[in-house]
């Protein structure tokens, strides 16, 4: 049993968890907490061990949040129960529970998977805030047809921690990233270019149509994989792309 509080580093605004193995009071809470507000800059995760031995733990839930979460959560918040619901998210990302973008299984669950969503974990926090979350998901997806290559990488590499993507279909993505510098030829060190945005579904579409005048099957199927994927989390209507 473990007793957790959430306290608002300004008068509106929640920002920190702090969680201990026992049924310590709130004196040791208070302890805790100005221990860590006494550092002069303060990690995501941080121990504090009280004179009675007990170890507090106290989570920046501002600092373990990605941009992303923060958006799908409506973060910063003066909501205490989209507080909690933050720092259940901030502890699993930092005990590595939650790689990647949070996805609708994140948040309703899905059994077929073993995933359990915020709303069974936390139903009566998560009542009425579910639907808000789902639609700030659905705003927020990701455009492929206005990212860099380095972006690309890391959307797949989230999908591939996550488990949402095997390593096979991730090769047409993988191909994608990769960007040979002018006048590179053999050997020449591959760049992961953050700075030119690119059109990847016009790229995966292109690619198909030239598999198909090649009567080339794999490589159809591999970027048919590709789109399939990019459908499901583009921003919008990719057929509109089409």
């Amino acid at each position: 049993m473990s007793i957790t509080g959430i306290h608002a580093t300004t008068p509106v605004l929640v920002n920190r968890q702090v969680s201990s193995p026992g049924r310590t009071g709130m004196a040791g809470f208070g302890a805790a907490l100005a221990a860590a507000s006494a550092e002069a800059t303060t990690p995501a995760v941080q121990s504090i061990t009280a004179k009675d031995g007990t170890v507090w733990t106290v989570t920046d839930i501002g600092a373990s949040l990605t941009d992303d979460d923060k958006r799908i959560l409506g973060w910063p918040t003066t909501d205490p129960a989209t507080g909690m619901l933050a720092a259940m998210i901030a502890q699993d990302r930092n005990q590595g529970i939650l790689n990647g973008p949070i996805t609708a299984d994140d948040i309703v669950g899905n059994p077929a998977r073993g995933i359990a969503g915020f709303a069974d974990r936390q139903p009566d926090l998560a009542s009425g805030r579910i639907d808000a979350m789902l639609d700030r998901l659905d705003r927020a997806g990701t455009d492929f047809t206005d990212m860099t290559r380095k972006e690309l990488f890391d959307w797949m590499n989230g999908k591939i921690a996550s488990g949402e993507m095997s390593l096979d279909d991730s090769f047409a993505f993988l191909a994608m990233t990769v960007k040979i510098p002018v006048g590179g030829g053999q050997g020449a060190q591959l760049a992961l270019d953050d700075t030119e945005r690119v059109d990847f579904v016009h790229i995966a579409q292109d690619g198909i149509a030239g598999a198909l005048e090649r009567n080339d099957q794999t490589t159809r199927k591999m970027l048919e994989t590709a789109m399939r994927a990019m459908r499901h989390d583009q921003r919008g209507d990719i057929d509109r792309f089409a």
